[in-house]
């Protein structure tokens, strides 16, 4: 544009995501208002441009109109009853029953880690080994009633949500009601999510103590971005750790689930079952999350912890997630199988897969799993599973690597590099596959790292011809992964 004439009137901005976006943009906003106030090519009117202060102290707070029910008019609605949605997608979600609910840590173990399957019979809903289902959860009964203490207001409360004329912020539909307030904080709020920057001048506007509407506004500003990452992003503090700290806002529910709270999403799991085997329930093994953040919160997993508190026969909303992680087409393929914890959960399908197809009379290649958890005698899942694999020959080489049950700690890729001759003639000779499923920040790297040490100390290959040759067994896939 600037070859045919035209005149940039601020500078490109650009913004790093890994340290705040968000105030990367008020930054150069900030710049584009200052060039406009002093550009030329507006209409100034009488009085001026208005400076860009002014500008974002003006702006509208994105709200919801809200309708307060009463009397006969305060029926809930609960849009799952009776659903007949072939959980085919997100927005079709199809109401299953709780099969079976089980524990899979020994007594001995002061973690949680559940087998949960999920009636699907007669719904129409279909699966393949690998692929991933998605859960709509809910948050607990204490952090619901928290939030309701927080915003001032009864969880009976029943109201609807509606997009205001003309929708100038266009904001996304609301969820249906009517809904109560408990039910509405429980099923569509991310409630422990990262507070967004965005939101805090909402909040300002919403408090009566004139001190932390300041604060707000200057936390939510330029100058204010180091001190919010400091407190906000890298302790990761929630919303409503947020409004717990300035007691004085409270925002109206159209504003609070119009631009505060995010909605709460469905949380994916990868399948632990295979169609072949389970035509008519979907498995999952799931960790139950609990820990302590950095700001000393107590934290609670929302869909394990949902998951933990249910019970066989309770319904939950799911759908279908079809993937790309799937067996090789060619079953005579040797096969690498890379899953610690929870990570096993695809490669449990994978083999009820195979199971049932050598019971059919199909060859199969070769199959090695390595599988890790902290001790034997606590985590180690599903084992008579893997024990009785082991014996019939769906699965040729387990590997298992117990953390915690030695003075130096095993892992998966230290199991890997023994086995470095067998895993690099899987991928060189014998046109094998892959496939690593679990933790991404440092197992799946690990395991990435062992993969091209193999590669350079059994194959002779550069490190710069090892990457090469990881790069081509991703684009063929033959490398594939399933991580989070």
């Amino acid at each position: 544009m600037e070859q045919l004439g035209a005149q940039p009137v601020v500078r490109r901005g650009d913004g790093d995501d890994d340290v705040d976006i968000d105030a990367d943009f008020e930054s150069w906003r900030t710049e584009l208002y200052s060039s406009l106030d002093a550009s030329s090519l507006l209409d100034h009117k009488e009085g001026g441009v208005p400076s860009s202060s002014a500008i974002m102290a003006e702006a509208s707070i994105p709200a919801y109109t809200v309708q307060l029910l009463s009397g006969s008019l305060a029926q809930e609605a609960d849009p799952l009853k009776d659903s007949n949605n072939s959980g085919s997608n997100a927005n079709n979600p199809y109401n299953a029953r709780i099969g079976v609910l089980r524990e899979l840590h020994t007594k001995k173990s002061d973690r949680s880690c559940l087998h949960v399957e999920i009636d699907i019979r007669d719904s129409g809903v279909q699966y393949e080994a690998g692929d991933h289902v998605g859960l709509f959860c809910e948050n607990g009964p204490g952090i619901v009633q928290d939030a309701g203490r927080i915003l001032g207001m009864s969880l009976d409360t029943v109201f609807n949500l509606q997009l205001p004329d003309g929708n100038p912020d266009e904001l996304t539909p609301p969820f249906p009601g009517p809904v109560s307030l408990r039910s509405a904080l429980a099923r569509y709020a991310d409630l422990w999510a990262p507070a967004r920057k965005a939101c805090f001048p909402a909040l300002a506007a919403s408090a009566s103590d004139e001190k932390e509407a300041a604060r707000l506004r200057h936390l939510a500003s330029p100058e204010g971005k180091a001190e919010f990452s400091d407190w906000v992003g890298s302790p990761r503090r929630s919303l409503l750790e947020v409004m717990l700290a300035f007691p004085s806002c409270k925002p109206s529910l159209g504003a609070f689930f119009g631009i505060m709270a995010p909605r709460l999403q469905p949380r994916f799991y990868s399948i632990s079952s295979s169609p072949k085997q389970y035509p008519n329930s979907i498995h999952v093994t799931c960790a139950v999350v609990i820990d302590t953040t950095a700001t000393g919160r107590h934290h609670e997993g929302v869909c394990s912890n949902y998951l933990k508190r249910m019970s066989v026969g309770d319904r939950i909303p799911i759908f279908v997630r079809h993937s790309g992680f799937k067996l090789p087409k060619q079953m005579g393929t040797p096969i690498v199988m890379v899953g610690p914890g929870t990570g096993l959960a695809p490669f449990r399908g994978f083999l009820q897969e195979r199971a049932a197809l050598l019971k059919s009379g199909v060859g199969l290649g070769p199959a090695y799993l390595f599988f890790g958890c902290r001790k034997k005698s606590q985590d180690y899942i599903y084992e008579q599973e893997l024990a009785m694999y082991s014996r019939n020959g769906v699965l040729q080489k387990l590997f298992v690597a117990f953390s915690r049950d030695a003075d130096d700690k095993v892992y998966v890729q230290n199991q890997m590099q023994q086995q470095a001759a067998d895993i690099t003639e899987v991928l060189s000779q014998e046109g094998g596959n892959v496939y690593v499923c679990g933790d991404a920040k440092r197992m799946a790297k690990d395991v990435h790292a062992a993969l091209l040490d193999m590669l350079q100390s059994t194959s002779g290959l550069s490190s710069s011809d090892a990457e090469y040759r990881m790069k081509d067994l991703i684009n063929s896939s033959r490398y594939q992964r399933d991580v989070w």
